[in-house]
């Protein structure tokens, strides 16, 4: 079983002057055991690279095909840690999930 820690964080952590989301992004459907969500890739000031989890397909707008995208607003950012197992070994697992994300038009 995975043991969780969620942390809120402000967006501060990725940037300070503004986030920008790369054009692709992970789409999962909701199954049985997990709700739908979307994977961002988001690059700031302060770090490149991060990803960023944003359940519920309503809750983030989609990024346009050419070049990065500035983010309007990041609501309800945490920081969670897990254990994860993979191929026998356990490893740390460290998501940003946000609640809701807009992108500027």
């Amino acid at each position: 079983m995975a043991d969780l820690q969620v942390l809120p964080v402000g967006q501060e952590v990725i940037g300070k002057t503004g986030l920008f989301v790369l054009p692709s992004f992970t789409e999962r459907p909701a199954t049985t055991y997990s709700d739908a969500y979307r994977d961002f890739e988001v690059s700031g000031d302060v770090q490149n690279g991060v990803r960023i989890r944003v359940y519920g397909l309503e809750n983030s707008d989609i990024p346009k095909d050419k070049g990065m995208q500035k983010i309007e607003s990041l609501t309800g950012l945490v920081m969670t840690v897990g254990s994860v197992r993979s191929r026998g070994k356990s490893k740390d697992e460290i998501v940003f999930e946000a609640k809701k994300m807009k992108l500027a038009k």
